[in-house]
């Protein structure tokens, strides 16, 4: 429910009825309600003559009642200065001329009246824009008897949608006035004279009267009578905007209860005091828009009390004005002003505005601060602004702003500005006059930039190109200068030079610049060109072909900077340099053909092969062809190569290059990946598989031919393997990895002949997955089994540790190697129970065999990398605390990788092998790329020296070297060391030499069953005095 007090602007239509019951209430006179009609309002005859005005419209023309009454209505309203010739008088007579002839309400188009105001004792003339609107008022014979002329005062809408400066102030949603427009508090109008009375007795006695004025306020409006606020008259406009027929003679509060908690207040205080009482701006909705958002709506209340005869308040006239056009127009006014503020300052403008009529100026903040000026004030005199303007440009500036001020010319000036500290800075300036209604010169409004840093640096720059243009010329670099707006392009004499121009030929050609660069060239030219104008880039740089005199193109390498721009940002002078280039780019060029072809053939080698198979693949996803890979191994080569030579073996090669070349189409590649290995790559298939084997036949068929390599002529055939795009693989890789099976897979068949890549190729892969399968079954089952392989010390030839290796024997598949099943079992996560087995069964070895020759026997368990990452409690301290916590005779090997891990996880679990009595051992150390820090931080017992070592002690010295001072270091950290992989007299004597602690290998014996190393052991340890102890298990 909406307030009484709502209304929609421009409805006349009354929905009073006179003859209703419900008016029970007092009337008031029309004198009172005709006076507190807060819009100006004239009452005129048929022939036009003023024979009432209310107080409204005399306080407004601050004229008196003999001033107007009797008079003549264009006797008062003559044109106004300001409006085009007669339009005031034509506009107000067309109006009233179509109420009398069409019995209608007219709204006349907006209209400008200036007022005279009185202002600090002075009368001033306001600039005012009305809304006038004329309503007939009927006899009883339905003749127009009298006109009802009102006006509602919409300047300031007129001037918020006209006002392109100045800075915007918020309002919230509701700020209340009394006593802000409308009559003063409790004000009355002065009687008019007795002949008014007389003249106007019929006027003032008709309730009929008041009806027609309600309808003609251009606003919605309702009349209340008495202290419970009954509703008296209420005009169209406001029932179209509520929605309420029926209200005559109801009380407001059962009226209109929603909105009654915020208005009955105002009506109590106007009936009770008698002043009127306004809401500048209330936001009230009214339903729903027809997109389901709220009817939102601003409004200007006013309620006007009338008086009775005894001079107390009968009634209030509830009036609005609908000012959300207004509202919205100045937020985007304040948006836009808003905006404008954050452009100027973001881009370092500043802005002005000068009367200079006045001999002031407005200046933003920005401009003051440019100008040395303090910025806390907005308006400063020409006084201050010639005070810190230079001596020598005062007059200049001064002339220049009076010619735009005269002829209505653009302003533009540098004027250089002193500051109080000394400095002096140069601003350019740029204006426009901007006039009144009269054509009159109002104010010069421009923008300002400061160019002091802009002229330091284009001055720095001519000194540094000054200096530039002798250095470059002394190394034979080539200076150009382009000047874009006349297109004219000047070069240096070692420029012309590499063009090939003579040093007399002229010094500058005015040309289109792309004439002279290569076709293929011109677009990547143009977009670094671009970049760089555009500021995306800081520097030109290209390498391109350039035209020389005689028509040839010569490569040469272009730079250069924008060293000026014009106000816009557009460049108005670059400057570079350039070289000749082309012998880097012949060199380049070989360079790249040397890395991307096979020099033997000329064919695209490995690496281009990839990168075009990768291309075409992409290519082939998607347009949705097939595609085509051969692989094509020739079949008797390498005895061509060995028998015949390598030189025939090239010449083998490049004919069969060239053979495989003129059986495909230009459009396929044809590479040679090395030796006797080639690919050809089949494009744009669609299902042509007849097609695909049709090459083939011809790729054989040509293969076959006899090659003249000598005195005789020599054959070989082919292997030719076939993998499709997408049928086989839906990646390059992956097609590379079927293909090569199926080629040997047609060698495998008898050679020359071609295979498709099959399913069953794939054999190895599902019996890898079906090793991952069985796994588990073998722990269950007990397919595994612990081999032992003895460690000798090298000082007394006795076992002391011996190293444990894992086997397992399937009932199917047979013997699986740990290569093979270990990979997986880390994959799959078996890996935690396998290793636990064999640590299991390294701790009962071990004790049984210190039991058997009385004297601790380690055995060393080697710990997969993969089981120090799993946040988990290790199964192996808990087997060592089920078993009673006895010390174990274990060494836990660990790989050299694993000590680069810095993870919390690797360490703590180690320190828990410490504490726990075992003892850590690095396997296969010198494989990775750790070093002697990491042996020390993580108090390792034993380095293990990788076999690939030990292996060519005998034959290479750096390996020799490299093993003594591995076991050198290791006895400085206090470590122990051990040989891998010895295998003969000569290795261990060697290391024996350089002071190696102990030693395995097949020297000594092969891995071996429990049993067969149990008697080993005994045998080698005659008298038991065994006093060390090592055994490890190697997956």
């Amino acid at each position: 429910m909406h307030s009484p007090a709502l209304y929609c602007k421009y409805a006349y239509e009354s929905t009073m009825d006179p003859d209703s019951e419900s008016h029970s209430i007092d009337e008031p006179d029309f004198h009172a309600f005709f006076d507190a009609i807060p819009v100006p309002c004239l009452v005129l005859t048929p022939d036009f003559t003023i024979v009432a005005a209310n107080e409204a419209y005399l306080r407004i023309t601050q004229a008196s009642h003999n001033d107007v009454i009797g008079r003549n209505i264009f006797d008062i309203f003559p044109d106004n200065q300001y409006a085009p010739p007669a339009s005031g008088t034509h506009n107000l007579r067309t109006s009233l001329l179509r109420v009398m002839q069409d019995k209608t309400s007219n709204m006349m188009p907006i209209q400008r009246y200036d007022i005279t105001v009185e202002r600090d004792g002075k009368k001033v003339v306001e600039e005012h824009y009305w809304s006038p609107v004329n309503s007939p008022v009927f006899d009883s014979n339905g003749n127009i008897s009298h006109i009802f002329h009102c006006a509602e005062d919409v300047t300031q809408a007129v001037w918020t949608k006209a006002r392109i400066a100045g800075t915007g102030t918020g309002a919230s949603d509701e700020v209340q006035a009394p006593q802000q427009a409308g009559v003063s508090a409790g004000a009355r109008a002065e009687k008019p004279e007795p002949g008014f009375a007389a003249r106007t007795k019929d006027l003032l006695q008709e309730r009929e009267y008041i009806y027609s004025l309600v309808r003609a306020i251009p606003v919605p409006c309702t009349v209340m009578l008495g202290k419970d606020h009954r509703y008296w008259l209420q005009n169209k406009a406001h029932r179209d905007l509520t929605g309420h027929f029926d209200i005559i003679g109801k009380p407001y509060h059962e009226t209109f209860p929603a909105t009654a908690e915020w208005e009955l207040p105002i009506l109590d205080h106007v009936f009770q005091h008698g002043q009127p009482y306004h809401i500048e701006r209330k936001k009230l909705t009214f339903g729903k828009n027809e997109d389901g958002t709220s009817r939102d709506l601003y409004l200007a209340l006013s309620w006007q009390p009338f008086f009775g005869s005894d001079n107390t308040v009968v009634g209030v006239i509830s009036t609005a004005t609908d000012i959300t056009e207004q509202v919205r127009t100045e937020s985007k006014l304040r948006e836009s002003e808003e905006f404008y503020r954050i452009a100027t300052d973001a881009a370092n403008i500043g802005t002005w505005n000068v009367f200079l009529d006045k001999q002031v100026a407005d200046l933003s903040p920005r401009l003051a601060a440019m100008m040395g000026l303090p910025p806390d004030r907005q308006r400063y005199s020409f006084d201050e602004m010639l005070e810190v303007t230079h001596a020598e440009d005062r007059e200049r500036l001064l002339k220049a702003m009076q010619r735009a001020w005269e002829t209505g010319s653009i302003y533009e000036e540098k004027i250089r500005i002193n500051f109080p500290n000394g400095e002096k800075h140069t601003l350019f300036s740029r204006a426009k006059v901007f006039l009144d209604e009269d054509g009159k010169p109002l104010s010069l409004r421009g923008a300002a930039i400061d160019l002091t840093e802009q002229l330091r640096a284009e001055e720095q720059l001519r000194t540094a190109n000054d200096m530039l243009s002798l250095a470059v010329e002394g190394v034979g670099e080539g200076i150009w200068e382009w000047d874009p707006r006349n297109r004219t392009v000047y070069y240096s004499e070692r420029a012309k030079e590499i063009l090939g121009y003579a040093p007399e030929d002229s010094p500058s050609y005015r040309m289109l610049w792309p004439s002279r660069v290569h076709p293929d060239d011109l677009r990547r030219v143009s977009m670094a060109l671009r970049e760089h104008i555009e500021g995306k880039v800081p520097t030109y740089i290209c390498e391109y072909r350039a035209k020389c005199k005689n028509g040839d193109f010569k490569w040469v390498l272009s730079r250069g900077i924008v060293v000026a721009r014009d106000a816009n940002g557009k460049p108005l002078r670059m400057t570079g340099m350039f070289s000749d280039i082309s012998d880097r780019k012949e060199a380049d060029e070989h360079i790249w053909r040397l890395a991307n072809f096979d020099i033997l053939t000329g064919l695209p080698n490995r690496r281009l092969f990839r990168d075009r198979l990768e291309q075409d693949v992409n290519q082939a996803s998607r347009n949705h062809h097939k595609l085509a890979l051969l692989f094509i191994d020739l079949d008797r080569f390498k005895q061509v190569n060995d028998s015949l030579g390598h030189e025939a073996g090239d010449l083998l090669l490049r004919h069969a290059a060239k053979r495989i070349q003129e059986c495909v189409r230009d459009t396929d590649t044809v590479a040679r990946l090395g030796g006797d290995e080639f690919t050809v790559i089949l494009n744009e298939l669609h299902h042509e598989h007849d097609r695909v084997e049709q090459i083939c036949e011809k790729i054989l068929q040509a293969l076959s031919q006899p090659f003249s390599l000598g005195a005789e002529p020599t054959g070989v055939s082919a292997s030719i393997g076939i993998a499709l795009y997408p049928d086989d693989a839906k990646t390059h890789d992956e097609l590379l990895r079927k293909v090569d099976q199926a080629m040997y897979s047609a060698k495998q068949a008898g050679k020359n002949r071609f295979a498709y890549f099959t399913r069953e190729m794939d054999e190895n892969a599902h019996r890898r997955h079906r090793v991952m399968n069985e796994l588990r079954r073998a722990l269950q089952e007990k397919h595994f089994e612990l081999y032992f392989q003895p460690v000798i010390e090298l000082a007394t030839g006795r076992i002391w540790k011996a190293e444990a290796l894992i086997r397992w024997r399937h009932p199917e598949l047979g013997f699986i190697a740990p290569s093979q099943f270990i990979p997986l079992a880390e994959e799959s996560g078996l890996i935690d129970e396998i290793s636990d087995w064999v640590f299991q069964q390294a701790v009962t070895y071990s004790r049984q065999w210190s039991e058997l020759i009385k004297a601790p026997f380690q055995i060393a368990v080697n710990k997969s990398p993969v089981q120090f990452s799993l946040p988990k409690k290790d199964a192996w301290i808990d087997f060592l605390h089920s078993e009673g916590g006895t010390t174990p005779h274990i060494v836990v090997e660990i790989t050299e990788g694993l000590l680069m891990q810095t993870s919390s996880q690797v360490t703590n679990l180690l320190q828990e092998y410490k504490a726990a009595g075992m003892q850590v051992a690095i396997d296969d150390f010198g494989t990775g790329y750790s070093s002697m820090a990491y042996l020390k931080r993580f108090d390792i017992d034993y380095l293990k020296i990788d076999q690939s070592f030990v292996r060519d002690m005998t034959t290479d010295p750096t390996n020799k070297t490299i093993t003594d001072s591995m076991i050198a270091m290791a006895h400085k950290l206090g470590i122990k060391v051990i040989a891998e992989g010895v295998e003969t007299p000569e290795q261990q004597q060697l290391l024996s030499e350089a002071g190696c602690d102990y030693a395995q290998g097949y020297l000594y014996s092969p891995p071996c069953t429990a049993s067969h190393f149990e008697s080993m052991l005994v045998s080698r340890n005659p008298g038991n005095k065994v006093q060390s102890k090592n055994t490890r298990v190697r997956y």
